[in-house]
């Protein structure tokens, strides 16, 4: 596994970037909602983890949590939803007590599907159009 899906797995799994602001107190934190779109989550048990699918199979922890049960925007967006506002408001509640002064932006990333050519003309990638305009929908949810 490469060294930035190893670091992504275990501040998943350790939760420790909640120290580090805590620790740190940042100016500013950024969200990008893009990953929680496109992977999801595990319930494994009580816990729930990202479905970092890139990365987390490659893992011994991956072969060892099964059963599992996947929860994301594509296959069950109300379930997904109502968790991700559950934590979130634990998790602004965390950079209220810890970090007061930090500012909060969301980053409203979208997927592209067009182009720009050499030749300035727009090419539209009529393959990922479809998944695009989808998960943009999701992301905007």
């Amino acid at each position: 596994m490469n060294k930035a899906g190893t670091q992504f797995i275990n501040q998943d799994l350790t939760k420790n970037f909640l120290a580090e602001v805590k620790k740190f107190k940042p100016d500013y934190i950024l969200i990008d909602n893009y990953f929680e779109v496109i992977f999801g989550i595990i319930k494994y048990e009580n816990c729930f983890i990202t479905n970092n699918y890139w990365d987390l199979p490659k893992t011994k922890f991956h072969t060892e949590i099964k059963p599992y049960t996947k929860i994301n925007m594509y296959n069950d967006p109300n379930t997904y939803l109502k968790l991700y506002k559950e934590n979130m408001g634990l998790f602004l509640d965390h950079i209220q007590k810890e970090s007061q002064n930090s500012q909060i932006i969301l980053n409203p990333v979208r997927l592209g599907y067009k182009i720009l050519k050499n030749d300035n003309k727009i090419e539209v990638n009529k393959n990922f159009k479809s998944n695009a305009k989808n998960t943009n929908k999701l992301l905007k949810k």
